[in-house]
């Protein structure tokens, strides 16, 4: 099921960078050569991972924006992010010393 996931999750990648706008569950059954009805449970396993945003409506997939995906790739690298603040799991590195006299 990952490999058929992953082929639609390209499918409608493609379609949406193409058309601009959402494939319906038809097209993307023609174009990954699918159900319909494993279509459909794919796009439910795709948007419980949070891979893809389902809205009411015949063309109804969206994709996350970046920002989404950036915290879900942060998140899933060990690192804690809060609504607005982004902290790392190691410490942070000591300062940086001043030079004392101008090299130039």
């Amino acid at each position: 099921m990952a490999s058929r996931k992953l082929l639609m999750l390209a499918f409608i990648r493609d379609y949406i960078g193409r058309w601009g706008g959402s494939p319906s569950i038809s097209e993307i059954a023609q174009g990954t050569k699918s159900g319909r009805d494993t279509v459909k449970k794919a796009l439910r396993y795709l948007e419980a991972e949070g891979l893809i945003i389902r809205r009411p409506g015949a063309r109804g997939i969206v994709l996350p924006d970046r920002l989404a995906d950036a915290l879900r790739e942060l998140r899933a690298a060990g690192f804690i992010v809060d609504e607005d603040v982004v902290r790392s799991p190691f410490p942070p590195l000591p300062p940086v010393p001043e030079l004392d006299y101008d090299p130039g």
